[in-house]
């Protein structure tokens, strides 16, 4: 579905338009143009600016299923609300991405998708119109990333993955891109990527994907961001059930994240220097997959003992910490729809963060709250190494005594070659599987991946930027 954002100073003839009045809950109404009011919503006056992006997305969500080709959302209206809470900057960031998040359905594959949609945000301050130029790139970017989630495994490959990236390389600034396949994977002894990989050929074959923003090149200051990136998760030959299969193309979300993250910093010319490491796999079975009582010798110097073949997440992420380990990195973060048991603990309201590093644990929340990302910290500690003990290696890739406890042992899984990297201190893991498909209703999105990440990154590193 095509989205168009658009602003003027006055509202325009002969389009629908949400308008709200006064009250300790306000009524706003979705008027067609005939003057019909199609749809009632609330709006808590008090209750800040999530506020405003909630009632945004719900007013267009609202047309989409209305079938109106348009509608204008005004600035002004949102005045009754406590704005000392937020900017008029932040207002126009907020109301261009609920607007698209809102507007967004994954129809790309229908014969008869949903027809284009014009949005019209009115106000005329200069910095509500830069913070509307913000919200737009990133409000896209998360809808490119919802896409290219929802997009099934037999397109979006690990080689489609890696062409999406070159293809944003040839077309955004101060980006490069190179792809490690068969023989990068095996001189740099990335043998965990190699392994989840192997049961997959030619397109749908392992890959890494090593992204490069450099937004301030006379700084050496660089972080890196890792995205789990397997295009489809059967199990392997821990095989999944027949009805936990379904959705498992979106277990690349983290991976996507990362591409649409550097896409938006790029675009908003963001001055900081961002490396991402997507590990792109298929977890497939044939003769030549890898099996549990395996026992993998990593570059990082650890054995692995397989446990069980779909914990294959932290595999590849671990390989990607220990080729983030030649970039010095000021902080490593990496992003996984990585366990249920995370999605048991949070259920669809948060994803999990996992940080010995108070600051950064608290930079990273603060970042998903600007971006409507949420996140809750999850125990990460020493205690949870006995769930991974193994007696034919060094570590096993999954907790040996059932479920309890899985999301916390599988960070400190990653946590362990962190440390060996040596920056474990500046390192954080977040979660994402609880967020990974839209399910609150109050988050007024169509069905499918939610884009969860790019949000929270981008605010983070805006966050961090310097003169």
């Amino acid at each position: 579905m095509q989205i168009e954002i658009n602003t003027s100073a006055a509202p325009a003839e002969g389009v629908a338009v949400v308008s709200l009045t006064m009250g300790s809950e306000l009524p706003a109404s979705l008027v067609r143009t005939d003057g019909i009011a199609v749809s009632e919503l609330q709006v808590n006056i008090g209750a800040g600016p999530w506020e405003v992006e909630r009632v945004v997305r719900q007013a267009v969500r609202a047309a989409v299923s209305f079938k109106l080709p348009a509608i204008q959302l005004n600035s002004a209206d949102f005045i009754m609300l406590d704005r000392t809470l937020f900017s008029e900057r932040s207002l126009g960031k907020m109301m261009a991405r609920g607007a698209l998040m809102g507007a967004y359905v994954f129809d790309d594959y229908l014969t008869n998708g949903q027809a284009p949609m014009r949005i019209n945000l009115i106000g005329d301050d200069e910095a509500f119109l830069a913070g509307v130029q913000e919200g737009t790139v990133i409000g896209q970017c998360v809808n490119e990333a919802r896409t290219l989630s929802n997009t099934p495994a037999n397109i979006a490959t690990p080689a489609e993955l890696a062409r999406c990236a070159h293809k944003m390389a040839a077309s955004e600034a101060n980006i490069t891109v190179r792809v490690l396949e068969d023989q990068g994977l095996k001189r740099e002894d990335l043998n965990l990527i190699r392994a989840v990989g192997r049961g997959a050929r030619g397109t749908h074959g392992p890959r890494l994907i090593v992204i490069e923003y450099s937004g301030k090149p006379d700084n050496d200051i660089q972080d890196v961001i890792i995205g789990k990136g397997v295009c489809y998760d059967t199990g392997g030959n821990s095989m999944k059930s027949s009805d936990n299969m379904p959705g498992m193309h979106r277990d690349k979300s983290g991976g996507v994240t990362v591409l649409k993250t550097i896409q938006a910093l790029s675009q908003l010319k963001a001055r900081v220097n961002v490396v991402g490491l997507i590990p792109a796999v298929e977890n497939s079975v044939d003769g030549d997959s890898y099996r549990p009582d395996d026992i993998i010798e990593t570059a990082a110097g650890i054995s692995v003992e397989v446990t069980n073949t779909d914990a294959e997440g932290r595999l590849i992420l671990a390989d990607a910490l220990w080729y983030a380990k030649r970039y010095c990195p000021d902080t490593v973060i990496d992003i996984a729809t990585l366990t249920g048991a995370a999605h048991i603990a949070l259920g669809d309201a948060y994803s999990g963060v996992f940080s010995t590093n108070k600051t950064l644990l608290r930079d990273l929340i603060t970042a998903g709250e600007a971006g409507f990302d949420p996140l809750w910290e999850l125990p990460l500690g020493p205690r949870y190494a006995h769930y991974l003990r193994s007696t034919q290696a060094d570590i096993a890739n999954a907790c040996m005594s059932g479920k309890s406890g899985g999301a916390s042992s599988a960070a400190w899984f990653l946590h362990r070659f962190a440390e060996k990297a040596g920056f474990a201190e500046n390192y954080a893991h977040l979660d994402i599987a609880p967020r990974m498909v839209q399910v609150f209703p109050d988050e007024h999105l169509a069905p499918g991946s939610m884009g969860a990440g790019v949000s929270l990154f981008v605010e983070y590193f805006l966050s961090k930027q310097t003169p």
